[in-house]
């Protein structure tokens, strides 16, 4: 049989809004995969599925008749087309690897930008996630039974059922407790949790094939079938009420980010969902949001994303960034990142720098300043979907550490190197990571409400030490008593209603109970999961003092969603803050920059430059007070 190649290019394509189709012929006595390929315009509202999958490195191994020549594709998709090809009928199909010449850069960048066009005018989504020797049946029911629950308790909490999705609602809280208990569902978590960890999740590409048809999307799973719409609001569901949390193996390290992932790709889906009447999702949330998504060309994490983006960010005749596969993704990060400091009045792009040490390999050093995308760090899940709209219109934030209303921001780009106009303040003398949330998720379902409350009393005693907090005492930088600036610093400025008002008494009472809280962290038990919660156990008879009306897992929750992976350090002027820079280090300097909205974190680099560590809330420069115009130069980062 000859080998197949591609008779007409889609050069001009995204014009003409032309693309292939794949009629996958029937079976016939077992006969090899064969199919047709055809050329439609996205115009004329052809009928047809797109398929969803992972290629996951695979090479291309397995051979089929394409226009009865002989085509090579990978596994995964040899397996999909198995699974989706019909006895007795044609069955008509967009697949990428298929309909799209890899190899034609140029054609590449045509289709790219008809990808959400694809998706969202396909009748279906098939989502192929392989096969799979395992019975799926319990989780086919655990999916059911979950969307059946939060049905019912969306009724009895008297909230929609929309409500579930959204990051600030609290109800949910309430049935921790009784979620946690529920052992037949227990039982059935880890078979769903496994599904939930199959490469696919992990895919950048995915996020946006089953949001843009969201309701038409569907999942294979050997023979298990399950709509998208149910398998997002059971992940939902389970994370808002504890249940994930409780399931989750202490032992392995990797099922929590995992699942978490698969969170951020609910969590866009639904979203884009809600904004599609106001034409899609900001490019920032997105990029922010799914930011520990892979991509097998890194380039893709940003050109994945872009069927959702908003009107004029996605749309061919006014692009984000326009794909171009001749680009290397270097400078593909860097005009992103230069593109949103153009649009954003504030810096507001610096805050989501590099936190972890990029373990990626683009054959080239990117710059501090730039934002490494393919760093699959975890991505901001608390994130609000209107972060372009606050980013753009300058209103994002209550800080205001630089005055930027008055001393709007100064750079210019040279090259590789940010020119920013500021000054450096001060210098980090102390730091540590006590909220890691590795350590939390691991000792998670050992531990009962009561015993979280000790393990957040742990980390709050241990930031007390660090900070220098002595009851009584007053904080120099603001006048206020230093345990009201301990509050606010951990709560990261954020001191409305009850939350504070319940962290200050617990902390009150943690010094209270410094001695037996000491002993427990520097005993023998350590900090592996099993002795921390052997440790826990034994100074279970501590009680939590805190007699605030918020509760134990309402606290427990807040703290960890603010300072979870966070940094907490002192400085040599005597400030307390806290970094989402998990690289931050003594010695890194506190840098306060013209059109700044937070200090930022900058580290010797070469001769008189500075690499950029990351931002951070310190306690008493958030608000102006620290900033100096006149001490200004130009600092190169």
């Amino acid at each position: 049989m000859d080998v197949f190649s591609y008779d007409t290019t889609l050069h001009g394509s995204s014009e003409t809004g032309t693309i292939r189709l794949i009629d996958l012929q029937p079976i016939r006595d077992q006969s090899p995969l064969s199919c047709e390929l055809r050329y439609v315009s996205l115009d004329d509202q052809p009928l047809y599925d797109a398929i969803s999958y992972c290629w996951g490195g695979q090479m291309a191994s397995k051979t089929i008749s394409c226009n009865g020549k002989s085509l090579l594709i990978t596994e995964n998709l040899h397996d999909a087309l198995c699974r989706f090809r019909e006895p007795d009928k044609v069955v008509t199909l967009w697949a990428d690897a298929i309909c799209i010449n890899q190899i034609d850069l140029k054609e590449k960048n045509e289709q790219v930008p008809l990808m959400g066009r694809i998706y969202s005018q396909a009748n279906k989504v098939k989502v192929w996630l392989g096969f799979t020797d395992e019975d799926m049946t319990p989780t086919a029911d655990l999916v059911s039974k979950l969307t059946t629950l939060a049905a019912m308790y969306s009724q009895q909490l008297n909230v929609t059922l929309e409500d579930v999705y959204d990051p600030d609602s609290t109800v949910w809280f309430e049935l921790q407790y009784k979620m946690t208990k529920r052992k037949d569902l227990i039982a059935q978590c880890p078979p769903f949790l496994r599904l939930l960890q199959q490469p696919w999740f992990s895919r950048v590409w995915a996020i946006q094939e089953v949001a843009l048809a969201y309701d038409r999307s569907w999942l294979y799973y050997g023979n298990l079938k399950l709509q998208w719409s149910d398998v997002s609001l059971a992940i939902y569901f389970s994370f808002k009420t504890g249940l994930f949390q409780v399931c989750m193996a202490s032992d392995d390290t990797q099922q929590p980010r995992l699942v978490q992932r698969a969170y951020a790709m609910a969590r866009t889906s639904v979203y884009y969902k809600q904004e599609k009447s106001q034409d899609g999702l900001g490019m920032a949330w997105m990029l922010c949001a799914n930011r520990s998504a892979k991509a097998t060309d890194p380039r893709d994490k940003i050109y994945g994303l872009l069927g959702m983006a908003k009107a004029g960010e996605g749309q061919s005749s006014q692009l984000f960034i326009t794909p171009d596969y001749s680009v290397d993704t270097c400078s593909l990060y860097q005009r992103v990142t230069e593109k949103f400091l153009e649009r954003h009045p504030k810096f507001y792009i610096l805050s989501h720098g590099n936190t972890l040490n990029s373990s990626a390999d683009h054959s080239c050093n990117l710059p501090s300043w730039v934002i490494d995308w393919d760093n699959t760090e975890m991505g901001d899940l608390d994130a609000a979907v209107t972060l372009d709209q606050e980013y753009e219109s300058g209103l994002h934030s209550r800080y205001n550490a630089c005055l930027a209303d008055e001393w709007p921001k100064v750079y210019t780009v040279d090259g590789k190197v940010l020119k920013l106009t500021g000054f450096l303040h001060d210098e980090i003398v102390d730091c540590a990571d006590l909220f890691s949330n590795a350590q939390f998720v691991s000792t998670y379902r050992y531990l009962s409400f009561h015993e979280r409350g000790l393990l957040l009393e742990k980390g709050l005693y241990e930031a007390a030490q660090l900070w220098r907090l002595k009851p009584g005492s007053l904080y120099i930088h603001t006048g206020e008593d230093y345990l009201d600036a301990f509050t606010q610093t951990i709560l990261m400025g954020d001191t409305l209603g009850q939350p504070a008002g319940a962290l200050r008494a617990v902390t009150k009472s943690v010094l209270r109970i410094s001695t037996w809280v000491s002993f427990l962290a520097n005993s023998w038990f350590g900090r592996s999961p099993l002795r921390l919660w052997a440790g826990m156990k034994l100074f279970g008879r501590i009680p939590v003092l805190s007699t605030q009306p918020i509760t134990v897992p309402e606290l427990f929750s807040l703290v960890m969603r603010g300072m979870s992976n966070h940094v907490v350090f002192r400085t040599r002027e005597g400030y307390i803050g806290v970094t989402s820079s998990q690289r931050a280090q003594i010695g890194d300097r506190v840098a306060l920059v013209q059109g700044g909205f937070m200090p930022l974190l900058l580290r010797p680099a070469d001769g008189s430059s500075w690499s950029l560590v990351g931002d951070a809330y310190i306690h008493g420069m958030m608000l102006g007070e620290a900033f100096d115009p006149n001490k200004c130069a130009e600092l190169c980062l």
